[in-house]
């Protein structure tokens, strides 16, 4: 393997992708709460999209604009082969934003 490649492959892993257990084990390892939903996906934060093979779940989270009391913009969080993933990916940006908020309040 040449000097560039391998750099670039320390500098970008390839992704690993959870398996829908895994993604509950470390949701249930974190308290977090995977939020179910009526959608395809079923969870909230997850949007199914089928032309998408490899990885189908889509985890957005959408973000309050400042001073704006009903804006909102989605926010891209990433593609993901399993449903749950992509539901652990969107709690943890959820309890992110909320903790952001606390101590942006005080």
């Amino acid at each position: 393997m040449d000097a560039l490649l391998e750099e670039y492959l320390r500098r970008h892993p390839p992704r690993v992708d959870l398996t829908k257990e895994q993604a509950l084990q470390g949701a249930e390892a974190e308290g977090l709460e995977l939020l179910c939903s009526g959608n395809k996906a079923g969870f909230v934060g997850v949007v199914w999209e089928a032309k998408i093979h490899l990885r189908p779940y889509k985890a957005q989270i959408r973000i309050h604009e400042p001073g704006l009391l009903r804006h909102t913009t989605p926010k891209h969080l990433g593609y993901y082969a399993t449903a749950e993933e992509a539901a652990l990916v969107y709690a943890r940006a959820a309890r992110d934003r909320a903790e952001e908020a606390g101590s942006a309040a005080r």
